[in-house]
């Protein structure tokens, strides 16, 4: 099993990865982050059901908009709408 030193090890010693390695690391994450969005965004349209999973709480609303990167979601508690990243949205009813 590889471990993050070998990884690490293989980095540094790697003369492509070099001063590279911090950039292609970037790019990859970026690349997943915009990979899950995309699969999330295909389940979502206007009046989905959706749980959002903030730093202190969890709440539903229902998607008001779809964006490019965002949603807005309008909170069922108090009727506020908010942009929120596809990342932490969950899909509880599609519409």
């Amino acid at each position: 099993m590889t471990t993050l030193n070998d990884v690490l090890k293989f980095i540094q010693t790697e003369p492509d990865w070099g001063p590279n390695y911090s950039n292609i690391i970037v790019a990859s994450l970026k690349a997943r982050r915009k990979s899950d969005a995309l699969k999330i965004k295909s389940s979502l349209s206007v009046g989905s059901k959706v749980g959002v999973a903030g730093r202190t709480q969890y709440w539903l609303g229902t998607v008001t908009k779809v964006m490019k990167t965002r949603c807005a979601v309008t909170n069922s508690n108090n009727g506020l709408s908010y942009s929120v990243p596809m990342s932490i949205i969950d899909v509880k009813e599609a519409a």
